[in-house]
């Protein structure tokens, strides 16, 4: 879900998801970045020339997902501060 959250804001290239999600780890970025893509979530383009540049965006279909899991991450958000409320 974060890395959806983050590509909703534009492409990005790999090195700037790791960056922005340095919990996640390269082998997890990785992994998910896969599942998305053959989800049809995420699509991946290659730049050729130096350097190689790798660039991941969403999907028509990504797209349409984001609301939805804005919606999620905001009350997931508040469950948490009703949790330690309480």
């Amino acid at each position: 879900m974060q890395i959806l959250s983050r590509l909703h804001g534009g492409q990005l290239r790999f090195n700037d998801m790791l960056a922005s999600l340095p919990a996640v780890g390269e082998d997890g970025i990785n992994n998910s970045l896969r599942e998305l893509d053959h989800a049809g979530l995420v699509i991946r383009r290659v730049e050729s020339g130096p350097p190689l540049r790798v660039l991941y965006a969403l999907t028509a279909a990504g797209e349409r997902l984001a609301p939805a899991l804005e919606s999620l991450a905001a009350w997931a958000e508040e469950a948490g501060q009703h949790r330690t409320a309480n």
